[in-house]
C-alpha cells in the first residue's frame, strides 16, 4: 500500500502503463479532469506531476484505461447529465535541454 495525497478529491479511475522502464500510473478524480502521474520502480512510488486534457466544461470524470497496442489512454468523462464521452488520448512526454532556455527565451 502507497498513501498518495495529491488527488485533489475521491479517485475515479487508474490506469497503469510503461514508463521510463519502469510501471507509470494516472489517478483521475471525479469531480475535476485533472490526472495524476506516479512512477513506481518496484518499490517506491513517485509523484511525477499533474495536467488535464483541457476539455471544457467537464462535470466528472468517471475512469481512465490504458491499451499497450496503441499506446493510448482511453478516458470517460461527462460534459453534462447527458453528454457521456470516451476520448482516445495519446500524449508523448518532452524535456527541453537546459542549453535551449537561454535562446527560447530571447525570443519572447
Amino acid at each position: 500500500m502507497y498513501t498518495i495525497t495529491e488527488p485533489t478529491s475521491q479517485m475515479s479511475g487508474l490506469a497503469v502503463f510503461p514508463y521510463n522502464g519502469n510501471l507509470g500510473i494516472f489517478v483521475t478524480v471525479y469531480h475535476s479532469q485533472d490526472w495524476f502521474l506516479y512512477e513506481f520502480n518496484g518499490s517506491s512510488l513517485t509523484y511525477i506531476g499533474s495536467g488535464n486534457p483541457g476539455v471544457s466544461d467537464v462535470t466528472d470524470s468517471h475512469g481512465i484505461s490504458y491499451h499497450p497496442d496503441t499506446d493510448t489512454f482511453f478516458w470517460s468523462y461527462n460534459v453534462s447529465e447527458t453528454n457521456k464521452w470516451i476520448a482516445e488520448v495519446q500524449f508523448t512526454e518532452t524535456s527541453l535541454e537546459q542549453s535551449s532556455w537561454g535562446s527560447i527565451k530571447a525570443q519572447f
